[in-house]
């Protein structure tokens, strides 16, 4: 099975969406955009929508899921549901679909490894700090670790946006670097530039002193 990792930077592009396909399935992580746009990418590549996984409840990386999801194909931590009343305005002011959590409501993510595609398992891990649910997602075959907020190339999510806490982002910058992730992994942040771990390690120096 070849499984295929991409950045998808739909317009305006600032947020890393993240495309993951097996030739004919995908899910997509943080879907910022238009639900068109993305329907019509699939379709143009002949891929089914699996599932839509978030990091966080930020409008920028929900954008798409009032017109792409139905309830139950789209994955957010719960801890993060109070945020999506912040982030309505704001998409309709932008011009998107705002969430009703009551009609479509995401399904739990929880800490664990879960099957996003057939034979492709992630592991998801609570980073709260940036908002109280961010969350991470591991992919050990493809070394790969998608950080949303949490952590960029050279700085860390910032903590002043609804749910953010410095003294959890304190752990959870402990709780990455614990975890001794092998130092080829590739992180993928929400925003910015894609980079090497071992890299990464060396020059945050957030990520160092934190």
């Amino acid at each position: 099975m070849t499984i295929k990792i991409e950045i998808i930077q739909m317009q305006p592009g600032f947020t890393n969406s993240v495309l993951i396909d097996n030739g004919t399935s995908a899910v997509i992580f943080d879907p910022w955009g238009g639900a068109a746009d993305w329907n019509t990418l699939l379709h143009d590549r002949g891929l089914n929508l699996n599932a839509v996984y978030v990091t966080h409840g930020h409008y920028d990386h929900i954008s798409a899921i009032p017109k792409l999801c139905n309830p139950g194909k789209w994955y957010m931590n719960n801890d993060d549901i109070p945020i999506i009343k912040w982030s309505n305005p704001i998409l309709f002011t932008q011009g998107y679909g705002t969430i009703d959590v009551k009609k479509n409501p995401p399904a739990p993510l929880v800490p664990g490894i879960i099957e996003i595609l057939p034979g492709l398992s992630v592991e998801v891990i609570s980073t709260p700090g940036h908002s109280k649910g961010s969350i991470c997602f591991y992919l050990p075959s493809e070394k790969t670790l998608i950080t949303g907020d949490t952590l960029f190339y050279n700085s860390i999510g910032r903590m002043d946006l609804p749910g953010g806490s410095e003294s959890a982002m304190r752990e959870s910058m402990r709780l990455l670097r614990r975890r001794e992730f092998p130092g080829d992994t590739t992180i993928i942040p929400g925003h910015g530039p894609t980079g090497k771990l071992a890299k990464i390690i060396k020059e945050n120096k957030l990520l160092q002193s934190w």
